[in-house]
């Protein structure tokens, strides 16, 4: 017991540093967690995440970054979801609330181009979701919020997903997912103000709230043993033109990658 608390207060310190977007296999595979006569479950570990430097970018950035699925009762710490409660976990269905950190940013040392827009820093975000597994399939929708005040706004996010056995230990998932954002959200990403303009030479955008990302996805997890796991997950990133008609964007697709390696306490 001792050894689990430790386990969970070291996750804690990590996971409040970073987060992915890798927590629809996670909730495929434990649908009823809080039903089961272990209250306890805990999976650690680490990878990469290779993505566009900022939204928009034609560059790419890799990125250390940690696997965590600890659940304790009602209570969780996951990757992506970050720190969080379920409020109703039972036949397949869930709605939890969470804050969780939230990875995008943009400065100024990202490009040249860049210079004149300001720093968009990384931030934390409250987040509401509800969810629902049957069988393969998995639907989950979210609305997130900047309580950090950087700018970041409010998004959502439905997922849909299946999941699959394969052959022995390895698990399929694909999908796909669409993200609205608000005013603020696209204003500070992809929006260009009267003295952004004069700062940096950019034409003047305002793109106003809309849905600006379209993703694709297919993932696969392989359990080694009985504690060890390998994670991956490839995604097809397509931007709208709310988000592409921006003088900020150099990219209409792109994509990103993710790979981890955990180990089953």
């Amino acid at each position: 017991m001792k050894r689990r608390a430790a386990l969970l207060i070291w996750a804690i310190a990590w996971g409040g540093s970073t987060g992915a977007l890798l927590t629809t296999w996670a909730h495929a595979t434990d649908t009823d967690a809080t039903n089961s006569s272990e209250p306890w479950s805990a999976t650690l570990g680490g990878g990469v995440w290779v993505h566009p430097r900022f939204p928009g970018s034609d560059a790419t950035y890799a990125e250390p970054l940690p696997y965590l699925d600890v659940r304790y009762g009602n209570v969780f710490l996951r990757t992506g979801d970050g720190v969080g409660a379920y409020l109703i976990h039972s036949h397949g269905g869930w709605a939890a609330l969470s804050v969780a950190p939230e990875l995008r940013q943009r400065l100024e040392s990202d490009d040249e181009r860049l210079r004149g827009l300001g720093d968009v820093r990384r931030t934390a975000r409250a987040e509401f979701q509800v969810g629902y597994a049957a069988g393969c399939f998995t639907a989950k929708a979210d609305v997130a919020t900047d309580i950090a005040h950087r700018g970041q706004g409010t998004i959502g996010n439905v997922t849909l997903a299946t999941h699959y056995p394969v052959i022995g230990r390895l698990q399929i998932e694909s999908g796909v997912a669409v993200q609205w954002a608000n005013h603020r959200f696209n204003e500070t990403f992809f929006g260009v103000t009267p003295v952004q303009s004069q700062a940096s030479g950019m034409a003047e955008y305002s793109p106003g709230s809309a849905l600006d990302e379209l993703r694709l996805f297919v993932g696969a997890s392989f359990a080694l043993d009985r504690h060890w796991l390998a994670v991956g997950r490839i995604a097809a990133v397509h931007l709208t033109p709310k988000a592409t008609d921006s003088p900020i964007s150099e990219r209409r697709n792109d994509g990103e990658f993710q790979l981890f390696a955990a180990y089953r306490f």
